[in-house]
């Protein structure tokens, strides 16, 4: 789900190296392979396709467990996959101590950003909660704005303020559409909507955390969120809900070792596809997720979707692509 994330980052192509020591940049040979020009694009829009499939899966555990429970499902699948990938390649877990705060950091709001996007998932319809969630680089404009003080342009300001207007359209306030329409049976209460918000700052501030450890092996990243999200999640299991569901039926180990396979998966394309593709066009192509997690709520999950979801789905997605954009330009 998440949490993504979360959200400008990315990065300068980086090498398959494995040892810890950063490599001093070398004059490339002219017959050096270089990746193509589409590589970066293909693997953020892989990565988004991983994604919606993954929240699907989420979406049909979290029916008879926990979204923390959710949570250390997926990351546990995740990481058991990404240590055989490391210990195949023998690539060093190291971090060095000038990375290990910002690695810190990530990991944190990695985890923080996935659990609150799982509890929305959890409590909503599947498409509204990952339209919500999708604002990230919405919120990602305005953090930038009042923390690092960027520069904001009026038409990147207008698309920021418009997509709210997208966001009324997919929360659905009663006293704007009325408290007995169709899906109003299955509309997200307020807290499951601050949930999703909240997922979608802490993916922006992923997003950030990654570009800063971009000369990072792509495994190295995941498997430190991955394992501190095991760790986290057992923990709040045991002190606060107290309480353990192990699946016990096909259908239910199928979602969970799904939901941890794509997670992988989708993981690896993301980070280096905005390891290899601006920032902006990387962006751009994870809205792909939306668009897939519409068809599989219909399709398999058969949930009831209302028209203003779809309605505020494209006008997030128009806004946050133009202000993605932009930046990437600027």
């Amino acid at each position: 789900m998440s949490p993504k994330e979360e959200m400008s980052p990315l990065l300068l192509p980086i090498t398959a190296a494995e040892s810890p020591v950063t490599k001093l940049p070398s004059k490339a040979s002219p017959s050096a392979k270089q990746p193509h020009s589409l590589l970066g694009i293909a693997c953020v829009a892989a990565s988004a396709v991983c994604f919606s499939v993954m929240s699907t899966f989420v979406k049909y555990d979290t029916s008879a467990m926990t979204s923390v429970e959710a949570v250390f499902w997926r990351s546990f699948i995740a990481c058991i996959l990404n240590y055989g990938v490391i210990l195949y390649r023998g690539q060093s877990l190291y971090v060095k101590p000038e990375d290990r705060k910002t690695m810190l950091y990530r990991v944190i709001s990695g985890f923080a950003s996935i659990a609150f996007q799982f509890y929305a998932i959890s409590q909503m319809v599947l498409a509204d909660a990952s339209v919500i969630i999708f604002t990230s680089p919405v919120i990602t404009f305005f953090l930038g704005a009042c923390l690092l003080h960027e520069h904001i342009d009026l038409p990147s300001f207008l698309c920021a303020i418009t997509s709210f207007a997208g966001l009324v359209c997919v929360v659905r306030p009663g006293f704007l559409f009325g408290y007995n329409h169709d899906t109003a049976a299955t509309d997200g209460s307020w807290i499951a909507v601050g949930s999703g918000l909240l997922g979608a700052v802490g993916q922006a501030f992923v997003y950030i955390y990654v570009r800063k450890l971009r000369h990072l092996h792509v495994q190295v990243i995941i498997h430190h969120f991955m394992f501190f999200s095991i760790i986290v999640s057992l923990l709040y299991i045991a002190l606060f809900q107290r309480r353990f569901v192990i699946p016990s039926d096909i259908t239910m180990w199928t979602a969970v070792i799904g939901s941890g396979v794509f997670t992988f998966i989708g993981q690896t394309f993301l980070t280096k596809g905005f390891q290899l593709e601006k920032a902006g066009i990387a962006s751009v192509m994870r809205y792909l997720d939306v668009v897939c997690v519409f068809v599989w709520d219909a399709v398999f999950l058969h949930e009831r979707i209302n028209h203003w979801s779809a309605v505020g789905a494209a006008i997030i997605c128009v806004c946050a692509a133009i202000i993605a954009l932009r930046k990437s330009n600027a």
